[in-house]
């Protein structure tokens, strides 16, 4: 039903079947939702069920309301299987404190927050990465939570395979024993040097990355440059130049 009872928000046993997803836990009108449409209607909760975003609505003990996109993203069948969970359960522990700030501020002082990144679990024991937004809201007079879940699973694992990417290059990179210089290749700008080059060249690395190639050059001014140009033209992967020590 859509009364907004707590029996109803609750899933309280009866002897209907489980409804679809995010069909009836409650009068989500009540959560104060309703302004979208300015007056009580079935329509808007059979809006909200079928909003392609994730939609759930809390408090800091348990879940009221999730839409069907809700169900779908932690990996429920009805509802029901979230309705009555507490939030933070569904959390990751190295997530919960964050989220736990934000809700209390939330429900506390009405303050809405977001976005926040979250692992969580789905039902299935699964991790997803979350991106959550919530927005303080009212029901039965009671302060709640109502977030919209975004799934970033996948941009989680791009960034974490970047960043693992990095790292690994950065090990070899400062780790190597050959002089080894990072430079732009429009203008020889030194962006980085590693320990190898600063101890060959006489310069910290923090001295290298402000000079040139062309500031290293011990021929005619500009012979690196000059090198670089005739190795893009020629698809060289390498070119000669004299250079000097900074001793």
């Amino acid at each position: 039903s859509l009364d907004g009872s707590a029996s109803a928000v609750r899933g309280a046993p009866d002897d209907r079947s489980p409804p679809p997803c995010g069909v009836s836990p409650g009068s989500v009108a009540d959560l104060g939702l309703a302004r979208f449409a300015g007056r009580k209607t079935p329509e808007l909760a059979a809006l909200l069920a079928l909003c392609p975003a994730a939609l759930v609505i809390y408090n800091e003990k348990e879940i009221l309301y999730a839409n069907v996109a809700a169900c779908e993203l932690l990996g429920a069948q009805s509802s029901w299987q979230i309705i009555g969970r507490r939030m933070l359960d569904m959390v990751e522990p190295d997530g919960q404190p964050a989220l736990e700030r934000r809700v209390r501020a939330c429900e506390q002082d009405g303050r809405r927050f977001g976005p926040l990144d979250l692992p969580m679990r789905r039902l299935d024991g699964t991790r997803i990465d979350v991106e959550c937004l919530g927005e303080p809201s009212v029901y039965l007079g009671q302060p709640v939570v109502q977030s919209v879940l975004h799934n970033i699973h996948h941009r989680k694992r791009v960034e974490n395979g970047l960043a693992q990417s990095e790292r690994r290059y950065r090990q070899m990179f400062l780790g190597s024993r050959s002089v080894q210089f990072l430079v732009d290749p429009q203008d020889g700008r030194i962006i980085d040097a590693n320990p190898a080059a600063a101890a060959f060249y006489g310069y910290s690395a923090e001295q290298l990355s402000r000079l040139c190639l062309a500031d290293l050059d011990a021929g005619r001014e500009s012979e690196s440059a000059a090198a670089m140009a005739r190795a893009r033209r020629s698809g060289a992967e390498d070119f000669e130049a004299r250079h000097r020590l900074a001793s």
